[in-house]
């Protein structure tokens, strides 16, 4: 049997390989042609979420997808029961109640380096709990959260669909390994480029629960998910009777948590701005995003003490085909 298997592999590869190809090229197409989301989906100008929003609450891209730009609109999309969230390989809500992982240790970080590669392998550290053979699991379905919406690279897709079939049989968490690191990394990384450039950085290691109102106000103004992915079950009672069964539906976040009509001054990082509705994915990503807060709100403070003076070394590096999370592959500071 497993001789039989290696046999079909190749076979297997091609079709995902040709897939692929006329995916990525379709995709291209509607962005050459200047679509909004797809250009999104490519990383390229003209896909930012405010050029989204423009085209009104609820509109339909070229690629099939309706998009929810509203906050209105998204905290009815979120709140469900007619709308049904899109998780990568489709896996169900992790068990109830999460075991004590250990604590954020990023160790002293080197005069000049890369954050992003700190972050993440304490991330991988803490999820894996020391063992080598789940981290590595770990690192191939790192895309997997961009990657419902946009499949990888080929290779990258190689190893991402033989992860997504392995992390059931490795943990009894298997939504939370798929989509923790990207999520918990990206979350961080986001809060400290938002902070550092707002100049409250001092606050962190100062103030008690300041760095829960910074988690809270990253979510908002740059959340680790800025788009919600997700499928129509049954007509709702909202959307102007455009929504069917079977539709394709994208919430975007990353507009929606930046309304007007909701937020006052809504491009302007503010920790202390008074609470409002902002919108955090519960359902199956409850999860995922509960722990990616917990690891947020217990590693800045740290940081902060331990890097009191830390400043960007330049811009994070965020790569095109990081659609949902916007994550950056590397984020260059200096401890001065």
């Amino acid at each position: 049997m497993r001789q039989a298997r290696r046999r079909r592999e190749p076979e297997a590869d091609r079709r995902l390989l040709r897939r692929l190809q006329l995916t990525e090229g379709l995709l291209w197409l509607h962005a050459a042609r200047g679509d909004p989301y797809a250009r999104l989906l490519c990383g390229l100008p003209g896909g930012e979420p405010e050029r989204l929003r423009e085209r009104g609450p609820l509109w339909r891209a070229a690629t099939g997808d309706w998009l929810v730009t509203d906050h209105a609109g998204a905290a009815r999309a979120t709140a469900g029961p007619h709308v049904v969230a899109t998780t990568p390989f489709d896996l169900p809500a992790d068990p109830p109640g999460v075991p004590t992982p250990p604590a954020p240790a990023l160790g002293a970080l080197p005069e000049r380096g890369d954050l992003a590669d700190v972050v993440r392998r304490d991330v991988v550290r803490v999820l894996a709990g020391g063992d080598a053979g789940t981290a590595a699991l770990l690192a191939d379905a790192e895309p997997a959260v961009d990657a419902t919406v946009r499949a990888p690279a080929p290779a990258p897709a190689v190893r991402l669909a033989e992860a997504g079939a392995a992390l059931p049989e490795h943990t009894d968490r298997p939504l939370l390994a798929a989509t923790g690191v990207r999520l918990a990394t990206t979350l961080v990384l986001n809060a400290v480029a938002a902070l550092l450039d707002a100049g409250g950085w001092s606050r962190l290691a100062a103030e008690p629960g300041f760095a829960a109102r910074v988690v809270t106000e990253t979510w908002r103004y740059a959340p680790p998910l800025r788009l919600w992915p997700a499928r129509v079950e049954a007509a709702p009672g909202w959307g102007r009777g455009l929504l069917t069964p079977g539709d394709r539906l994208v919430v975007v976040l990353a507009a929606a948590n930046r309304d007007g009509t909701v937020f006052a001054d809504p491009d302007r990082f503010d920790p202390d701005r008074s609470a409002g509705p902002v919108l955090v994915p519960g359902g199956p990503w409850a999860g995922p995003v509960g722990f990616a807060r917990w690891y947020a709100e217990a590693l800045l403070p740290r940081l902060a003490a331990d890097a009191p003076r830390l400043r960007p070394d330049g811009p994070p590096v965020r790569p095109g085909r990081a659609p949902v999370t916007g994550a950056a592959a590397r984020f260059p500071v200096r401890v001065i």
